[in-house]
């Protein structure tokens, strides 16, 4: 599926006053889309830890001075060899070894980078006698390398900064227990150079923030290596603090129903007509792949200024049309912001050219150019035409796009 719209802005202009229906309306979806993201349930290993035999490598029993070197700032790399015992290296480097692998198909498949050190555990008992919340309290990005042919001979290197677990944040908070996130980090010893390692300052502010509002809430000083998935909290994020913005914007509102919101958009570009499509000329044409009649009415929309969602079973031309879509914005100057969850989705902009340096990757964690437009047989595009060149070389931004197109 594939969306096109205008720019996120926080109001259209000239809109009017927000109706308490449609305020109702989004802040109802706006919790509901935040319980999704959340994933309370006990599948999410930010909540409900639990180790796993190939795919968790617990640390708790490391020397302090190793731990402390591995969290240090100066992120040098530390050997698994001085983490472990020497009887236990073979089975502890192929489970690193596995979550390793993990973290590369989860960066090079959804563009996360999943990769952690877990430093402390908050355990307390669950409500409805199920098995026992089990959350890690700090998280610390690391790399792991393996240093020639030995399978064993792995580094840990600390990858960037330290940070909470925000899924845990969260479900405190929704518990009333306040935390100042920032407060948390810098009570973290050893975090800083001439420091030495000490957890236990912030472990006991974030104890006391509880006090009695979570009975039998305690904390472990446990350190775990795993794959952690917590990148969708900046979009609750901005789903709890951009409330008044979302409530202004018409594509948001009619997300959530808003009957009114949804009469605007349709009627968005109703007063244009769309050019024949045999009339439109070739050197006004820039589609890269073929496409038939009904894929060029839904280009001749987006070119418009109307809002749309492209749906359709597989193998109909989404992709391909979402394709041709990018390339006539960029051929005209536009910029294009292409969202793709999977990393397969989008394929069809490889044809176009992103073998070639500097082209677009879909679902990558980075857009670094558009589609490359290449020679068609029939009108449209040529390599000798100006504005298919500047097509050819326009770049990606992520500054707030003029269109944008979400593939799903």
């Amino acid at each position: 599926m594939g969306v096109v719209s205008q720019p996120m802005s926080g109001k259209s202009e000239g809109a009017p006053a927000v109706s308490p229906e449609r305020r109702t309306a989004v802040d109802n979806a706006r919790k509901s889309w935040i319980n999704r993201l959340i994933d309370p349930s006990r599948r999410n290993n930010l909540l409900f830890f639990r180790p796993l035999r190939d795919r968790t490598l617990d640390l708790s029993s490391s020397p302090e001075d190793a731990i402390a070197s591995l969290i240090n700032p100066s992120m040098s790399p530390v050997k698994l060899a001085d983490l472990v015992n020497s009887s236990d290296l073979v089975t502890q480097a192929a489970k690193l070894q596995e979550i390793r692998k993990q973290a590369i198909v989860n960066q090079e498949e959804r563009g996360l980078d999943t990769l952690f050190l877990a430093l402390g555990m908050a355990r307390w008992p669950a409500s409805d006698d199920g098995r026992d919340y089990a959350a890690p309290v700090l998280l610390m990005p690391i790399a792991v390398e393996q240093t020639g042919t030995d399978r064993r001979r792995l580094t840990l290197t600390r990858a960037g900064e330290l940070q909470p677990n925000l899924v845990l944040l969260h479900h405190l908070e929704s518990q009333k227990v306040r935390v100042d996130a920032e407060q948390l980090i810098d009570l973290v010893e050893g975090d800083d150079h001439e420091e030495e390692f000490d957890l236990a300052p912030a472990f006991k502010y974030l104890t006391d923030a509880v006090g009695t509002l979570i009975q039998q809430f305690t904390i472990d000083s446990h350190y775990i290596v795993g794959n952690f998935s917590f990148q969708k909290m900046a979009m609750v994020r901005d789903l709890q603090e951009l409330v008044e913005s979302l409530a202004q914007h018409d594509i948001v509102a009619a997300m959530a129903r808003d009957a009114s919101a949804s009469a605007t958009l349709r009627s968005a570009g109703s007063n244009l007509q769309l050019p024949e499509i045999d009339a439109v000329t070739p050197d006004q044409e820039f589609l890269v792949l073929d496409a038939d009649s009904t894929q060029q009415r839904a280009i001749g929309h987006s070119l418009v200024g109307r809002n749309g969602v492209i749906s359709g079973p597989p193998g109909t031309g989404k992709s391909q049309t979402i394709a041709n879509v990018i390339c006539e914005f960029a051929a005209r100057g536009k910029k294009v912001l292409f969202v793709a969850e999977k990393g397969g989705t989008g394929s069809r902009s490889e044809e176009t050219g992103a073998e070639e340096p500097g082209a677009f990757v879909p679902g990558s964690a980075r857009c670094r150019s558009v589609a490359t437009p290449s020679t068609r047989t029939s009108g449209g595009c040529t390599g000798e035409d100006p504005r298919c060149a500047a097509a050819r070389h326009h770049r990606c931004s992520s500054a707030v796009p003029r269109k944008t197109i979400q593939t799903e």
